[in-house]
């Protein structure tokens, strides 16, 4: 089991340390986090035999030129404590630390189909509105969606889909039958 506590103090160190680079780090840390997890380099850094100069190794192969140096530096002190298997946790809880900062809510949109960048951008004034929050979208495409979207930020999920639409009136129409036959 991940410790997210764990995970929160990390992320709230390295906030602390990068300032105004909060957001390079975000994106070089998500990815290199999603990168070390990969099947063929997760047998490297999660493998408790090898050494921290292989997998220190692993990160530098990894990392990119644009990667800001303190995300290779903040991953030294990952392997350093034998904490590699916290990194994916460490990386969305930063992601999450940098949003607030930001005074952003994260909201997942998902769609049937690819939106265009302006239906993107629609969706995302629209939905700040009705929200009352500044939102920091992320688009997925879900195929089992016929029409519509399904909106899901923190704990909470708006369905406006058309299957929910579709299941909300099933749910109604039972609960009507029901009071029928009362």
């Amino acid at each position: 089991m991940k410790d997210e506590a764990v995970a929160r103090r990390y992320a709230a160190a390295l906030l602390e340390v990068v300032g105004s680079e909060a957001e390079a780090v975000d994106a070089a840390l998500s990815r290199l986090a999603r990168d070390l997890s990969a099947t063929e380099a997760s047998r490297i850094w999660l493998h408790p035999a090898l050494g921290a100069e292989a997998k220190r190794g692993l990160v530098r192969a990894l990392a990119t030129e644009e990667d800001p140096p303190v995300v290779t530096r903040f991953l030294d002190v990952v392997i350093a404590h034998r904490r590699e298997a916290e990194v994916a946790t460490i990386a969305e809880s930063f992601h999450q630390a940098v949003l607030e900062r930001a005074g952003l809510t994260e909201a997942v949109i998902a769609s049937g189909r690819p939106l265009a960048p302006e239906e993107q951008a629609r969706a995302t004034e629209a939905l700040s509105r009705f929200l009352g929050r500044r939102l920091w979208p992320r688009f997925e495409v879900d195929p089992s969606l016929i029409g519509g979207v399904r909106v899901t930020f923190g704990d909470r999920m708006i369905d406006w889909s058309v299957q929910g639409a579709l299941d909300r009136l099933r749910a109604n129409l039972l609960a009507a039958r029901e009071e029928v036959k009362a």
